[in-house]
C-alpha cells in the first residue's frame, strides 16, 4: 500500500508540474502575441489611388541601392574566396539551422554554412544546447572513407567564373549605370579591408598598405558622384582579412587598432566624397556565424568557445565588445576629420522578426531577441547619427530550429516574407530610442526571387510599411534596396537571386533587367506607391499561385519541416502560396462586427498589462454638414457583457472628455509626464461599467465639421448632436442597445447631461420615430446648473474661504443681481475684483498648487490681472485658464495630454482623421468654442424636475474645495428643487476616514467629497470609484467600520 501511495503521489505531483508548465508556457505565448502580434489598423488610406507619397514627408526622403565588396568585386583574394575554394571535410554535416543563428542571419546568404573544424563531426545540437554548455562537436578520427567532402559555399563551384563575382573592381560602371538609371540618389558600396591592407601591419603600416587600391576606390566613388548620386560607404561588411582571422580577429583588442589604421586611411582619402558612413554591417551576424558557429571564414572556434559562446564572458560578447569599441573610435575619427554637416555616421543593424511556432517556443525566441535585437545599438547609442535597419523578413521558431510553415511565403533562401514585421520593428526601435532624437535609414531590404513574381509585391509592401511608420511619427530618412544585380550571397553562393537585374554568368555576365527593376525605377522617380501597381503585382502573383506554378528554393527540410542549415547547389521547386501577405491585410471574414475596424491594437507607450479592450473612431452626427464626433470606448475590465454603459462628458464649453475625463480622471490609461506614454489607472471607472468618452461639441479635440457655421454653438445643438452620436454609436456597437445606460460628467456638462437626458427621455416615448435608448439616470460633478445660484454661491464661497475681503463681498452683494442675464457695469466691476483675487491661486482647487508651466496653450496667460472691462470678458478669460491639476498630483497634466495626443504615432494608432479634423493641433480645450458659444440657457433646474418625475436616477456630487462651481451654489440649486427629504444629511466614509457628506431626497441624491476640487476623480480617485460604484449598483455609500 505504501508503494502504491507513493506512486499515486508521484503521479499527482508529475501531473501538477506538467499542468503548471503548460500554463506557464500558455501565459508566455499569450503575452507574446499580445505584445508582438496584435492586429493594428492601417494608417494608410487603401482606397486612395496613391497609397504612399514619399514626396510629402517632413524631411526629404531618398531611395538608394546597396551592395558590398565581397558580393561584387573581382580580383579580390579575400577570406571568402579562400573559404569557397576549401572543402569542409565532412559529408554528413547537414543539420537544421537553429533559432539563434537564424535570428542572426540576413536573407539567404547570411544563413550559416554547413562546416565543422577538421577532425570533428557536428552533432545535431542547436544554439540552445551550446548555451547550456553541451559540446557542439565530437572528436572523430579522420574522414569517413570514399565520401565526397561538402563545399563551404554552395552554388559556387557549379557556376561559370565564380571568382569574378560582378567585376565591380575592373568594371564598376556597369553597376553604377544600372543604379543611376533607376533615378536613385544614394549608392551604398564598401571598401574592402583586405584589398587596402593585404598583410598584417606588424612592422610598418606603410609596408602593408595598397595605396593604389585606395586610389582606385577613390576613383570609383568619384564616378558614383559624377552620376549625381550620394555615397553611403561601409567600412566592414562581413569581410575580415585572412591574416586577422588567423590570430583570432575581433576576439582580440589589437583588431580594433588595425581597424582604426584602415579607417584612418579611408577617411583621410575620401571623407569629402562620402555622405553617409556605415562603420559596421550587421556586427552580431558576423560574430555569431564566425565565432559561435564557425560557419564563416576567420572563426575556427574550439569546442569550449562553441559551448560557452553566448555566455556573458563568451566569445560572442567578447567580439561584440571590441566591435563596439571600434565603432566608437571610428565615429569620433570621422567626425574629427570631416565637415560636421557631411559626417553622418551609423551602423547597418540586422533585424529579423522572430515568431514562435507553438507554446513551447517562446524561450527560444526570447533568447534570440535578447542577443540580437537591441544590445549592440544600446552599447553604441551615444555614438550614432542614425540607426540603419537591415530587414528581410521573419523566422518561425519551432524547438531549437526554424520551421518551414506551409502556408507562409518564403524567399529562395528560406526567409519568411512578412512586411508587417518591418513596420512593427520600426515602431519598437522608435519607442526604445526615441530619446536619442536620431533618424532611421532602411539600409537593406530585399528578397531572393529569380522569377520576380514575389519581388514586386515584396518591394511595394515593404515600402508601404515604411510609409506607415513615417505616418506614425517614426523618422525614416531613406530606403535602400538590396541589390542591383544577382551576386554572390555569402555561404549560399550564386544560388539565391536578389537582384533587380538578372546576370547571365554563361554569357560574360550579361545583365537583364527584371520587371521589378522598372517598377522600382517608377517608384523612385515618382516618389509614390500606387494602388494600380499594387493590384497588378498581386494579380500576377496570385495567378501563378492559383495555377500551382513553382519557383526555385535553396533550402532542404527534414520530416518535421525544419530547415537544414546551408544552401543547395541546385534548388528544389516550391509552389507559390495563395495566402495574402500584404501589409496590414485583414480578410473580410476576419471582421466579426462593424466595430472591429475601430479596435485599438496598441497605443504608443501603453502598458502591456493589464489587457484592455478599447476602441476609437468617428461617428457621423450630421451627414449633410459633414459633422462627426470622435469617441474612445473601453469595455469593462471584467464581465463587460453584464455591466452597464456609462457615457462621460466634460464641459468648458470646448473641453475634451478624452483630454480630461479619459487620461486625467477616470479612464484606465492616464497620460504620463511630458506626454511620453500612458500608465494604468488602478481606480478607473471601467471597473464598474463599459466606459464611453466623446469629444463634444463639434470642434473639440479630434471632432470635426465641414460646415463653418457649425462652429457657433448653443446647448440645443450640442444635445442634438450628442443624441445622434448615441443612436449611431449603438448601431456600430449593437450589443449595447438594450444595456442599462447612464450619463456622467462635470462642470458645464451640468448643462449638457440633463439636456441630453431630456432629449432621450422625450424621444423614447415615440418608438415609431426614434430608437429606444435604455437610459436609467445620470450623475454630475460640480455642475453648472443655474446661473443665479451658481454665482451667488461663488461669491459666498470666496468670502467664506477668505479669498476676498468683507468689503468686496458686501459691495458685490449690493450691486449684483444674479437673476439677470446681463449684469450692470457695477456688478461687472465688482466681480472682476473677485476673480482678480483668485488669480494667484487655482480657483478649481483653492488649496492646491496651480500649474506654473507656460509650455502649452491649454493654460492661458493670466489675463485677468490686466483688469478686463466687463465681467463677460473676465468670465471668458477665466474659463480659458481651464481645469488644472491639484494637490498631490502634477498640476500640469493638461499640458502632458496635449504633448501625447499631438504625436503622429498616437494619432495613427488612435484612428484620427488628420485631414478632416478642424484643429491643426489637438487641444485639451478649444478656446474659440468658448468665445463663440451662445449661453442661452439660464437654468436647467426645470429639466431636473421633469426627469425626477419621470423616474430617472439622479445624483449630484461636489468637491468641497472647488471655488468655480462651489458646494454652496450647488446646495442652493438642490434646495430650490423643493424635493421631500428621504434620508437626512450624514457622513460617509472611506477607509474609516470621512469621505464627505450625503443627503438623499425623493428622486435625487447629493454627495460632497472632502478635499476634492473641480475634478473629483483626479483629486480623490479611490473615493470617486466608491461613489460611482454606489451610484450604479444602488449600494449605500459606506458608513464607519
Amino acid at each position: 500500500m505504501t508503494l502504491v501511495a507513493l506512486f499515486l503521489t508521484a503521479t499527482k505531483l508529475a501531473g501538477a508540474l506538467f499542468t503548471l508548465t503548460v500554463a506557464a508556457n500558455a501565459f508566455s505565448y499569450s503575452r507574446f502575441r499580445k505584445n508582438n502580434l496584435r492586429r493594428f489598423r492601417s494608417p494608410i488610406d487603401e482606397s486612395s489611388d496613391t497609397l504612399a507619397d514619399f514626396n510629402i514627408a517632413e524631411e526629404e526622403f531618398f531611395f538608394g541601392l546597396a551592395t558590398a565588396p565581397a558580393h561584387v568585386e573581382d580580383r579580390l583574394d579575400d577570406a571568402w574566396i579562400q573559404f569557397a575554394e576549401e572543402k569542409s571535410g565532412d559529408s554528413e554535416g547537414r543539420q537544421t539551422v537553429d533559432a539563434v543563428m537564424g535570428s542572426a542571419s540576413g536573407d539567404g546568404g547570411s544563413q550559416r554554412a554547413v562546416t565543422s573544424p577538421p577532425g570533428r563531426k557536428p552533432l545535431k545540437l542547436a544554439m540552445e544546447a551550446m548555451i547550456r554548455g553541451f559540446d557542439k562537436y565530437l572528436e572523430v578520427e579522420g574522414k569517413e572513407g570514399g565520401e565526397e567532402p561538402r563545399p563551404n559555399v554552395t552554388a559556387w563551384h557549379n557556376v561559370p567564373r565564380p571568382e569574378e563575382r560582378l567585376r565591380f573592381w575592373s568594371d564598376p560602371e556597369t553597376e553604377i549605370n544600372l543604379a543611376k538609371d533607376t533615378g536613385v540618389t544614394v549608392f551604398r558600396m564598401g571598401i574592402d579591408w583586405t584589398r587596402i591592407m593585404p598583410v598584417e601591419p606588424v612592422n610598418s603600416l606603410n609596408e602593408s598598405v595598397n595605396y593604389a587600391a585606395l586610389e582606385r576606390y577613390k576613383w570609383i566613388i568619384n564616378k558614383v558622384r559624377s552620376y549625381g548620386m550620394k555615397v553611403m560607404l561601409t567600412l566592414f561588411h562581413h569581410s575580415l582579412p585572412p591574416w586577422a582571422g588567423e590570430y583570432g580577429g575581433w576576439k582580440l583588442e589589437k583588431t580594433v587598432d588595425y581597424f582604426m589604421d584602415f579607417t584612418r586611411l579611408v577617411v583621410d582619402s575620401v571623407s569629402d566624397l562620402v555622405d553617409y558612413w556605415v562603420t559596421f554591417n550587421e556586427p552580431h551576424v558576423f560574430c555569431m556565424l564566425t565565432y559561435c558557429a564557425g560557419a564563416w571564414p576567420g572563426g575556427h572556434p574550439d569546442m569550449l568557445e562553441v559551448a560557452t559562446s553566448a555566455l556573458p564572458t563568451g566569445v560572442f560578447q567578447q567580439a561584440m565588445h571590441w566591435m563596439s569599441v571600434a565603432h566608437s573610435k571610428a565615429y569620433d575619427y570621422i567626425h574629427g576629420q570631416s565637415n560636421p554637416l557631411n559626417s553622418i555616421v551609423g551602423v547597418a543593424h540586422h533585424v529579423s522578426f522572430m515568431r514562435p511556432y507553438g507554446l513551447y517556443d517562446i524561450a527560444a525566441v526570447s533568447l534570440a531577441n535578447s542577443l540580437t535585437l537591441f544590445p549592440y545599438i544600446d552599447g553604441i547609442s551615444e555614438k550614432l547619427d542614425y540607426i540603419g535597419i537591415n530587414y528581410y523578413g521573419q523566422e518561425v521558431v519551432s524547438g531549437a530550429g526554424l520551421k518551414l510553415v506551409e502556408n507562409d511565403e518564403y524567399s529562395e533562401s528560406g526567409r519568411g516574407v512578412y512586411p508587417d514585421g518591418l513596420y512593427r520593428m520600426l515602431l519598437q526601435f522608435h519607442e526604445r530610442y526615441r530619446h536619442l532624437k536620431i533618424p532611421f535609414i532602411i539600409t537593406e531590404n530585399g528578397v531572393s526571387d529569380e522569377t520576380d513574381l514575389i519581388r514586386r509585391p515584396y518591394l511595394l509592401e515593404h515600402l508601404l510599411a515604411v510609409y506607415a511608420a513615417i505616418k506614425m511619427g517614426v523618422r525614416v530618412l531613406g530606403y535602400l534596396f538590396w541589390t542591383i544585380s544577382d551576386n554572390w550571397e555569402w555561404a549560399d553562393g550564386y544560388g539565391p537571386k536578389f537582384g533587380l537585374v538578372a546576370v547571365d554568368r554563361a554569357n560574360n555576365l550579361a545583365r537583364i533587367p527584371r520587371p521589378s527593376y522598372h517598377l522600382f525605377s517608377k517608384i523612385v522617380n515618382t516618389g509614390k506607391v500606387t494602388r494600380e501597381d499594387r493590384e497588378r503585382a498581386w494579380d500576377e502573383l496570385q495567378k501563378a499561385a492559383k495555377e500551382k506554378k513553382t519557383r526555385p528554393f535553396y533550402r532542404a527540410v527534414n520530416k518535421h519541416r525544419l530547415m537544414y542549415a546551408g544552401g543547395l547547389d541546385e534548388p528544389v521547386q516550391r509552389p507559390y502560396i495563395e495566402r495574402d501577405w500584404r501589409t496590414f491585410f485583414i480578410k473580410a471574414s476576419a471582421i466579426n462586427a462593424a466595430y472591429e475596424s475601430d479596435r485599438i491594437i496598441d497605443l504608443p507607450g501603453q502598458p502591456s498589462t493589464p489587457s484592455l479592450s478599447h476602441f476609437s473612431g468617428y461617428i457621423t452626427v450630421n451627414q449633410n454638414h459633414g459633422r462627426a464626433l470622435f469617441y474612445w470606448f473601453f469595455e469593462a475590465q471584467s464581465q463587460p457583457s453584464n455591466k452597464p454603459l456609462l457615457l462621460w462628458l466634460n464641459g468648458g464649453p470646448g473641453c475634451s472628455s478624452i483630454g480630461y475625463g479619459a487620461v486625467v480622471e477616470i479612464g484606465p490609461l492616464l497620460v504620463t509626464k511630458n506626454g511620453e506614454g500612458l500608465h494604468f489607472n488602478a481606480y478607473s471607472w471601467n471597473q464598474e461599467a463599459n466606459l464611453l468618452f466623446v469629444e463634444s461639441p463639434v470642434g473639440v479635440g479630434f471632432s470635426y465639421t465641414n460646415t463653418s457655421s457649425d462652429t457657433i454653438l448653443e446647448d440645443n445643438l450640442v444635445a442634438e448632436d450628442a443624441y445622434n452620436f448615441l443612436v449611431n454609436w449603438l448601431q456600430r456597437f449593437p450589443q449595447f442597445k438594450s444595456r442599462d445606460f447612464f450619463i456622467s460628467g462635470e462642470s458645464y456638462a451640468g448643462h449638457y447631461i440633463p439636456q441630453l437626458a431630456e432629449l432621450i427621455f422625450d424621444r423614447n416615448r415615440d418608438s415609431n420615430k426614434y430608437p429606444f435608448i435604455n437610459l436609467k439616470g445620470f450623475i454630475v460633478g460640480n455642475p453648472e446648473t443655474d446661473d443665479y445660484y451658481d454665482y451667488k454661491g461663488l461669491l459666498e464661497y470666496a468670502w467664506s474661504h477668505a479669498v476676498i475681503s468683507d468689503q468686496q463681498y458686501e459691495k458685490a452683494k449690493q450691486v449684483c443681481d444674479y437673476k439677470q442675464f446681463e449684469w450692470s457695469n457695477e456688478c461687472n466691476k465688482a466681480m472682476t475684483e473677485v476673480f482678480q483675487d483668485y488669480s494667484e491661486i487655482d480657483i478649481y482647487n483653492i488649496y492646491a498648487p496651480a500649474c506654473l508651466s507656460n509650455t502649452t496653450s491649454s493654460v492661458a496667460d493670466d489675463s485677468n490681472s490686466n483688469g478686463p472691462e466687463s465681467f463677460t470678458e473676465v468670465r471668458n478669460d477665466y474659463r480659458e485658464k481651464r481645469m488644472r491639476i491639484f494637490g498631490g498630483y502634477d498640476p500640469c497634466y493638461s499640458n502632458y495630454a496635449e504633448e501625447y495626443f499631438n504625436r503622429k504615432d498616437v494619432q495613427s494608432s488612435f484612428h484620427v482623421d488628420t485631414k478632416r479634423a478642424t484643429n491643426v493641433a489637438w487641444k485639451v480645450c478649444n478656446n474659440s468654442i468658448l468665445r463663440a458659444y451662445n449661453f442661452s440657457v439660464f437654468s436647467v433646474l426645470p429639466i431636473y424636475t421633469k426627469l425626477i418625475k419621470g423616474g430617472l436616477k439622479i445624483w449630484i456630487y461636489s468637491g468641497d474645495a472647488d471655488g468655480r462651481v462651489p458646494v454652496i451654489g450647488t446646495r442652493y440649486c438642490v434646495e430650490a428643487l423643493g424635493l421631500p427629504l428621504k434620508s437626512r444629511w450624514r457622513t460617509w466614509y472611506h477607509d474609516n476616514q470621512v469621505g464627505g457628506r450625503t443627503v438623499e431626497y425623493e428622486g435625487l441624491t447629493y454627495v460632497t467629497v472632502r478635499g476634492a476640487g473641480h475634478l473629483v476623480p483626479l483629486n480623490k480617485p479611490t473615493e470617486s470609484l466608491t461613489l460611482i460604484h454606489s451610484f450604479l449598483t444602488g449600494d449605500h455609500l459606506p458608513t464607519r467600520g
